[in-house]
């Protein structure tokens, strides 16, 4: 996949073109979606594999995040009103 001219170019060369690998990314004054399509790059024992994420990957993965946050803000919460008030029972 080929990055198009608006999404990153190195800004001594043309725009779309890398020189040594550097990517750098550029403002694009038209408007973009919040998520797009993303290539992670890993390196491990001299391989390297590129997986790419899709917009809705990356929306469930955003919204299992949001969820774990909000259950141990809200669990954590619970506990410390637990601790805060032990003898409440009567």
């Amino acid at each position: 996949m080929q990055a198009s001219n608006s999404e990153f170019s190195h800004p001594s060369e043309p725009d779309g073109q890398a020189r040594d690998g550097v990517l750098t990314q550029r403002a694009d004054k038209g408007s973009r979606p919040a998520l797009r399509e993303q290539l992670l790059t890993i390196s491990s024992g001299g391989r390297t594999r590129i997986v790419r994420l899709g917009i809705k990957s990356q929306a469930v993965i955003l919204s299992a995040s949001a969820i774990l946050v909000a259950w141990v803000v809200a669990a954590t919460s619970i506990a410390l009103v637990g601790i805060v008030r032990p003898g409440s029972d009567n």
